[in-house]
């Protein structure tokens, strides 16, 4: 790693240090960024369930369509489709367990903040 990027990385994790410093030490902006937060995890959440669902769902499709097409492509389409079906499985329980464990990691950081303004059971 040359000196630049060191120094570039330096700059940036003392920027993020002063702004959540600043950020946590007046509750107006604490809320304020914890409502923001709250507001891009919960629509990440919800874009990995719904593509998590789509993945299912095609994936099915496709697992079902394998069985219509010659033998030597059967396989190929079959392997796709079970791959699918499993990657949209772990994307749903992925965004079904990300505020369980995003409680847990923020709660075991011994972080009060976020959860000084909210309910201790639920970030978000």
């Amino acid at each position: 790693m040359d000196v630049s990027k060191v120094r570039l990385l330096v700059t940036a994790v003392l920027a993020i240090l002063s702004i959540s410093t600043i950020a946590f030490s007046q509750s107006s902006v604490s809320t304020t960024l914890s409502s923001t937060l709250c507001s891009i995890f919960n629509t990440i959440k919800s874009v990995i369930f719904i593509l998590g669902i789509t993945l299912i769902v095609l994936g099915a499709a496709l697992y079902a369509a394998a069985h219509l097409t010659p033998e030597r492509l059967r396989e190929k389409f079959t392997e796709y489709g079970y791959a699918m079906i499993l990657g949209g499985i772990v994307g749903v329980i992925i965004a079904l367990l990300a505020l369980p464990i995003l409680n847990i990691i923020v709660s075991a950081g011994g972080s009060n903040a976020i959860i000084s303004q909210q309910s201790a059971t639920s970030i978000c």
